[in-house]
């Protein structure tokens, strides 16, 4: 049975496009490894942290084909980056 989504009501907020990107590579980043083997995939570890209500968050990324979407998640919510 199919999962449908509507995106209207989707639990997704934005946070705005001046945000300051913290650098913070693991070491496989450091390395020049990729976390999948064709770098696509729906939750991809990135080299940035993003601070948020006082915290620094990991960002990662949503990517298939040539379409991308950085997302971070704080208190269980889903916020993305313009």
């Amino acid at each position: 049975m199919e999962k449908t989504v509507d995106i209207k009501n989707a639990d997704w907020q934005t946070v705005a496009a001046d945000v300051v990107l913290v650098d913070a590579p693991l070491w496989w980043h450091k390395q020049g490894l990729q976390q999948t083997a064709t770098g696509y995939g729906r939750k991809l570890t990135t080299a940035y942290k993003v601070p948020f209500n006082g915290r620094l968050y990991r960002v990662y990324a949503c990517c298939f084909s040539n379409a991308g979407t950085l997302f971070f998640n704080a208190a269980g919510q889903r916020y993305t980056l313009n």
